[in-house]
């Protein structure tokens, strides 16, 4: 009977102190957080397809369509599921990492044939930001006096539009939260915010920075053609900043909020400051980069560890396992 009773105690210690309402979760996530956060790809999109359907003599027009989608795209990078999932179209708005340069060799295919393929049949190499950045940098953009590469353009630039507007209706239509459990969908947005933290510290600036500035490999850091690499972390953090205060309402550990509120401001802050870009291989630079780097994988094990005991949320698997 004391074996039993020591049992239901520890147990009942190990819960949490307060049920989260997951459903109201969720309805506060997806409204103030990933609904606003989609339309902001919509737009961001949709003015981009625009410019390119003009034609290609505004080099720095279409580059500035480009930096405006990336901004927004970082804004839902972390939302790998739902809509996102639907289609491949997380992977067909950014084929990245690409280890094996698998855009450069697909669209040098297409560009050889001359023949632009219906893109939601098609490889996820070639038709999203990563295949733009390419056609918008190398060569200095020279590639676009090409007629038939500046049609290419516009049809990219069309299709992720559309992918953007379908996803923000979806997301506004709740096609996905209503349609599952209330648990298995507040896991899906809790396991949202460890990936934003986890994409920045561990694939964002670990893989580039290496072991030390020797070893460094700036040209794994995401969209360096374009020297965005910098705006796209900061745009990840503030994006895992407004998901977390659209979910703080319902964290039940009122310290435990406010301390990851905390850590989240100071690690956009930190971020802003920071040349990615140039920073990576410097010397002088590296120890900033990289005590960003160890400030993110500490809030990460705080999330995976108190987190997941608070809100009694397993994370398990997430989007990046196998990456």
């Amino acid at each position: 009977m004391l074996r039993r009773l020591l049992f239901l105690t520890a147990l009942l210690a190990a819960s949490p102190a307060h049920a989260v309402d997951e459903k109201a979760m969720n309805e506060a996530v997806r409204r103030n957080h990933i609904v606003p956060a989609y339309a902001q790809l919509s737009a961001a999109t949709g003015a981009f397809a625009d410019l390119a359907a003009k034609g290609c003599a505004d080099r720095e027009a279409l580059r500035g369509g480009f930096e405006a989608t990336v901004n927004a795209w970082e804004g839902v990078q972390h939302i790998r599921f739902g809509p996102a999932e639907w289609f491949d179209r997380g992977a067909r708005f950014e084929f990245w990492p690409d280890p094996r340069d698998i855009v450069g060799r697909q669209l040098a295919g297409i560009f050889t044939k001359r023949q632009i393929p219906a893109f939601e049949d098609s490889s996820v190499a070639i038709q999203g930001l990563t295949a733009l950045e390419r056609v918008l940098w190398d060569d200095d953009g020279r590639k676009l006096a090409d007629s038939f590469v500046c049609r290419w353009v516009s049809a990219a630039t069309a299709g992720l539009a559309a992918m953007a507007r379908d996803m923000e209706a979806e997301w506004r239509a709740d096609k996905f939260f209503a349609t599952r459990p209330a648990v298995d969908s507040a896991r899906d947005v809790f396991k949202a915010l460890h990936l934003a933290v986890e994409l920045v510290a561990d694939h964002k600036l670990a893989r580039p920075l290496g072991a030390n500035a020797a070893a460094a490999r700036p040209h794994l850091a995401e969209f360096w053609r374009s020297r965005l690499s910098g705006q796209a972390v900061a745009a990840n953090l503030d994006a895992a900043a407004d998901l977390f205060a659209a979910m703080v309402p319902f964290v039940p550990d009122q310290a435990l909020a406010d301390e990851v509120t905390r850590r989240l401001s100071a690690l956009r802050a930190k971020a802003r400051g920071l040349d990615l870009d140039a920073g990576f291989a410097d010397p002088a630079a590296r120890p900033e980069i990289d005590g960003l780097r160890k400030d993110l994988r500490a809030l990460k094990e705080l999330l995976a560890t108190r987190m997941t005991a608070v809100l009694d949320l397993p994370l398990g698997f997430n989007g990046l396992d196998g990456d």
